[in-house]
This record gives C-alpha cells, structure tokens and sequence, in this order.
C-alpha cells in the first residue's frame, strides 16, 4: 500500500485489555489475585509474629508462654518440659520443626502461582494463534493488519503470565526470609532459655549427690 503509517491506536481499559486475551487472561488475573492477597496477608502475620517474639523477648525469660501457643510452643516446651537439658533441648527442636509449617503456611502456594501462570499464558498463546491461523485460511493473508492484530492478542495472555510469575517469586522469597528470620529469633530465645535453665539443673544435681 502507498500509505504505510501506523493506524491510530484508540485507548483501551483494562477491561478491554483482559477481554483481548480471552478467559485465559481472567484465569491469570485471579491467581494475580490471590497472589497478591497471599503476600499481603502473610506480611500481616509475620510483623504480628515479630511483636509478639520482640514482646516476650523484651520481658525475659520469665515470660509465661502458654502451652498451647503455636508460635512460641518451643519456650513453652522449656518451661513446663521435665528432664535432663538434653531432652529439653531434643523437645524445643521439634516444637521448632512444627511451628516452621505454621509460620510458612500457604507460602509455597505462591511458587505454584508463579509456575502456572506463564503455563496458563502459554496456553493463551497457542489458543490464539490456532484461532489466528484458521482465520488466515478461511480469509487469507489479504489484510496482514489481520495476522498482526490476531498474533499480538495471542501473545497477550503469555506477556500477563509473565507479570504474574515475577512478583510472585519475588513474594515468595521475601516471605521465606521474614519467615527464617523469625524461626531463627524463636531458636535464639530457646537456647537462652535452655542456658539460663542449666545452672538449676546442675544445682539439683549437686542436691541429689
């Protein structure tokens, strides 16, 4: 054709946008969605677990912790537990080991998240462009406004998958640390408070000779 500028782009919503790529491209939107809420949430429960641990370190070792308490159940295990200071510290290793699904919990949603999205978009894409070339041949390639245009909405589903699947590990690997840095605070007090017990423990042992 003599003229060859490009047409004039007409502004679109997001709407129109999500619409474009079909309702892969919504599917994508709500794992977004819950992506984004998962990371906000967890966020929430972590600066909570944080006080709480700053809070009952701030008071020492006297601090009652009760028994049921699923953050802090390693103290708990320490102050109401009976034995040598090895079983003690054998007992608050495992209360560790169950409080690290408690604190992680719905974390590694977030990595499924980032490996199904771009699959998702992928899956778009390929839709899209089975539907492209099917008009291509019941048409064909008169018009190549007609390939770009189906081509570009068919990569739009793989370019939102990507979006998603970036933040998501980026959240994952932000909660994986706050998350460690509050188990390893948790193992810390557990250990001081394993240490402030033994001299009792060695004075009962002197008792007992």
């Amino acid at each position: 054709p003599d003229d060859i500028r490009p047409s004039k782009v007409e502004a679109t919503t997001w709407r129109d946008w999500m619409n474009k790529g079909g309702v892969v491209m919504w599917v994508i939107g709500a794992l977004a969605v819950l992506a984004l809420l998962l990371f906000l949430e967890r966020i929430f429960a972590f600066s909570r677990y944080y006080v709480r641990l700053a809070s009952a370190r701030r008071k020492g070792l006297g601090v009652q912790i009760p028994k049921g308490d699923r953050l802090l159940k390693a103290l708990a295990v320490i102050q109401t537990g009976t034995g040598s200071l090895d079983d003690l510290d054998t007992q608050a290793a495992e209360a560790i080991v169950q409080t690290q699904p408690f604190i992680r919990r719905g974390v590694s949603l977030l990595a499924v998240v980032a490996s199904v999205a771009p699959l998702l978009g992928l899956l778009g894409t390929v839709t899209g462009m089975i539907g492209t070339f099917g008009m291509i041949t019941e048409y064909g390639t008169g018009d190549p406004r007609l390939l770009s245009g189906g081509i570009s909405e068919a990569l739009l589903t793989t370019q939102f998958g990507l979006m998603v699947a970036i933040p998501a590990l980026l959240f994952q690997a932000t909660l994986y640390r706050c998350g460690d840095a509050i188990l390893r605070g948790i193992e810390h007090f557990a250990l001081a408070a394993i240490q402030a017990k033994a001299p009792h423990e060695q004075a009962s042992d002197l008792v007992a000779q």
